[in-house]
């Protein structure tokens, strides 16, 4: 709003079972990044490499679907398509294995599409209320209606790809994120790896965080998420934040 104002939004790491091996329960795929897949240096998807070597656009999420392309590159199978979803935005999930143990997948990249959200699309169709959306009203409005799924989903173009990881998930510095202490922004915009300090009014205060991570929907000088942790407690405080504050970047004084 050239104000300076900053609207302030959460994410986080679900929890949720699932199987390194297809099953009549778990059927719905994260895959791995596809040996297409072309980026620059920066990580920055450029798009995906032809038959005659060069590189084209990739395949927006329901063209990857409709085409099985990533056929082979599974790595877990939950048993949800919407909670797949859940974990292509928040970009990272823990999965609990029929064994108890569980993995960390990560993000490793997308297709190159832009983000877009798909609870507009919800609210503008009647399905829910502006004033009751959150993650978890979706949550249970796709497991009352399993068969609308696909269709909602495939609105948002951009599909995620991820990783094996340790311990919790990392940001694109590959250090641990933290509740409350990692923030994400457009790196278009913000210097990675920023110390900053933010200043909203959320459950519990922020302070002093590190810009160390990017958003499919942080695209704007005015947005910001913030970690919140691992869990459901997390996924609820991360669907219930929508706050408006400040953000302060500190740069160390130049001799003149």
């Amino acid at each position: 709003d050239n104000q300076g104002t900053v609207l302030f939004t959460g994410y986080y790491t679900p929890i949720f079972n699932g199987s390194l091996k297809r099953t009549d329960r778990f059927k719905y795929p994260l895959y791995k990044s596809p040996d297409n897949l072309v980026k620059d240096p920066d990580g920055t998807v450029l798009g995906q490499k032809g038959p005659d070597g060069k590189i084209v656009k990739f395949l927006s999420r329901a063209d990857i679907e409709k085409s099985n392309m990533c056929a082979g590159n599974e790595i877990v199978w939950l048993s949800d398509p919407f909670e797949v979803y859940i974990v292509h935005v928040q970009g990272s999930a823990k999965i609990r294995m029929p064994s108890g143990q569980i993995e960390t997948v990560g993000y490793a990249a997308h297709n190159g599409w832009e983000y877009q959200s798909i609870a507009q699309k919800l609210i503008v169709d009647g399905k829910l209320s502006d004033k009751d959306i959150n993650l978890k009203a979706m949550i249970d409005y796709f497991k009352a209606h399993p068969a609308e799924v696909d269709m909602y989903v495939n609105g948002n173009p951009r599909f995620v790809f991820f990783r094996f990881g340790e311990g919790n998930p990392r940001g694109f510095l590959n250090e641990p994120v933290i509740p409350f202490r990692t923030i994400a922004t457009d790196k278009s915009i913000y210097p990675r790896a920023m110390f900053a300090f933010v200043s909203v009014d959320l459950d519990r205060p922020v302070g002093f965080a590190l810009d160390q991570d990017t958003g499919g929907a942080i695209r704007a000088a005015g947005r910001c998420d913030v970690y919140m942790g691992v869990g459901d407690h997390a996924g609820e405080l991360a669907g219930g934040t929508y706050r408006e504050g400040w953000l302060y970047y500190l740069f160390v004084k130049p001799d003149r």
